[in-house]
Order: C-alpha cells, then sequence, then structure tokens
C-alpha cells in the first residue's frame, strides 16, 4: 500500500467483530464514532466512542458511579502513538492507551483501499473471553 493513501483524518463508518463461530458483533454497538488520524511524520491517533454513551449523574469528571464509569469504559477507547506501514500491513506503536495494556506495544492492523474507503483488519484478539477478528471501515470526512 503506498503510504501517502492512509495520510490524513478518516471517520468511522463500521466496527464489525466476526468470531471464530461465524458470530458477528459490533464492538461499540450500533451508531458507534471514531476518528482515526495518520499524519507524514509518523504518527497515529485512534479514539472510538459508542453512538449513545449515558451521562454521569454529576457533572465531576471522576464523579461518576463505579457503574457509570464501567459503562464509560466499555463504550470508549483511544489510542495514540507512531506507526509504520509495511506493505498491506500497518503496526501502530502505542505510546498512549485508554487500554493500559496496549501502552508500550503494538497493534498490528492489516489495511486495504475500498472504493474510497480505507478499511483496516485486526489479527484475533481477545475481548470478553473470546478470540475475534475485527474490521474497521474508515471514510473520509
Amino acid at each position: 500500500m503506498d503510504g501517502k493513501a492512509i495520510l490524513g483524518t478518516w471517520l468511522l463508518v463500521s466496527f464489525q467483530g466476526r468470531n471464530a463461530a461465524g458470530k458477528t458483533r459490533e464492538l461499540m454497538g450500533a451508531g458507534a464514532n471514531g476518528l482515526l488520524i495518520y499524519t507524514a511524520d509518523g504518527y497515529m491517533s485512534a479514539v472510538i466512542s459508542g453512538g449513545k454513551r449515558p451521562s454521569f449523574a454529576s457533572e465531576d469528571y471522576r464523579g461518576g458511579t463505579p457503574e457509570e464509569t464501567q459503562a464509560a469504559f466499555k463504550t470508549y477507547m483511544s489510542y495514540c502513538g507512531r506507526y509504520t506501514l509495511s506493505g498491506d500491513e500497518i503496526t501502530h506503536h502505542v505510546g498512549m492507551s485508554m487500554f493500559p495494556n496496549w501502552t508500550g506495544g503494538e497493534q498490528r492492523r492489516f489495511a486495504t483501499l475500498r472504493g474510497g474507503a480505507l478499511v483496516l483488519s485486526t489479527p484475533p484478539m481477545r475481548v470478553a473471553g473470546e478470540e475475534w477478528t475485527y474490521e474497521l471501515v474508515w471514510r473520509r470526512p
């Protein structure tokens, strides 16, 4: 893949998962939103949010109940860092992540351009105790 083709800003169109049994799901539910940015100097940022996230009862940023905080965590993900491209594989070298286990590690994505959309697929990953692969479709704003 030509590295210049991925540069810039992308908006999430869909985020579909499939497990080994063939079951499919949308990880962040229907109406998920996302923003993906690749810069020419090798940085990236990804933010994905569920479409219908309930507000906290309190206006205090850290004042959510344990249940509110858990729901917020489960409906939002973000990470950023540097990236490298090798053929059709993009490696995100994670500098910071909402999920602390990803910080300092790598997230591999397999990239294709399909009808003007950027399609990123994941290798199998463990989510809620099961192995899933995901396909994220992004479009230009």
